[in-house]
């Protein structure tokens, strides 16, 4: 059944990237972060020698301008096949992440012996999980918004990938390997570097015969993890940069200060267009705390 539910969801990716016009699409999914015109002017301004930061014109960190140039000669045209794969990648690591979950949660199961006897048909077993995955699968498949997306070839699928790798390796007890990439998909786009919080917290959640100095250790070395990926891709991409840092500014400080209040599927943007000038920094504030508070709180 989950073959003909991918061949589905493909092929609705496809007839929608053939048959919607640009304004639909874009209406659905403009995210400046994400668009695939403002990833190919980039391109454009650094094979000619030219700061793609400037002007605030350009979202993508350096290195993946950087891979992206050299990826896009190599398709000649037919990036919707490399879309078409990340599609696939996509649903394979959901899929894979639904098993993990299932796994955690079956795990967690076993904890539980203080359960009354009588009580003890409540408890799950795999057998309630045996239609999650399909169910995982049609809910991506199908989802209008990521059908657009796909339409609209919006990059934001790959740090989705990377997100989901995070979870899956969080899940799994890989604790360094979470950390790392959740320091990769901060890099990309800022906000899944908030997944830290959950990941350092993991080792405390081991049965007690983990010890605590065990778990101190394996959260620091998260930690640590962390921010020697994040270092190393921020040190990177100033020494591609000419050992300049104007894109810190464009892609991350842009992200913070919601500059781009353009038309969309969002929240944010029609309140910040509405709002008197003198709330801006205000409300700015607000919504960047309102995520890391949410975050704590799930969390603990």
């Amino acid at each position: 059944m989950r073959i003909p539910l991918v061949l589905l969801g493909l092929s609705l990716r496809l007839l929608a990237q053939k048959y919607a016009s640009k304004e639909f699409v874009e209406s659905f999914t403009y995210s400046p972060m994400d668009q695939w015109d403002s990833l190919l002017e980039g391109i454009y301004l650094t094979k000619r020698n030219m700061s793609a930061y400037d002007n605030n014109l350009v979202h993508q960190p350096p290195l993946v301008l950087h891979l992206w140039s050299k990826l896009l000669p190599l398709l000649s045209g037919r990036e919707t096949l490399l879309f078409l794969f990340l599609e696939l990648i996509m649903i394979g690591s959901l899929l894979n992440f639904s098993l993990v979950c299932i796994s955690t949660i079956l795990e967690t199961e076993k904890y539980r012996k203080s359960v009354n006897k009588s009580s003890r048909g409540m408890l799950l077993s795999r057998s309630h999980f045996d239609l999650a995955p399909t169910l995982v699968l049609i809910c991506y498949s199908v989802n209008p918004y990521s059908i657009v997306s796909f339409a609209a070839q919006s990059t934001s699928i790959v740090w989705n990938i990377v997100g989901v790798w995070s979870l899956i390796a969080c899940f799994s007890g890989h604790l360094i390997m979470a950390s790392c990439l959740c320091a990769v998909g901060c890099y990309l786009r800022f906000y899944p570097g908030y997944m830290l919080l959950p990941i350092l917290i993991t080792p405390f959640s081991l049965p007690a015969a983990s010890g605590l100095p065990r778990r101190l250790l394996r959260a620091t070395a998260s930690l640590l993890g962390f921010a020697l990926t994040l270092a190393s891709l921020f040190w990177a991409s100033y020494l591609l940069e000419n050992g300049q840092w104007l894109f810190l500014n464009s892609v991350y400080l842009y992200q913070f200060t919601f500059a781009d209040c353009t038309a969309q599927l969002g929240i944010y943007w029609y309140m910040f267009v509405e709002m008197f000038e003198h709330f801006q920094d205000l409300f700015v504030w607000v919504f960047q705390l309102l995520l890391p508070v949410l975050v704590v709180a799930l969390s603990l």
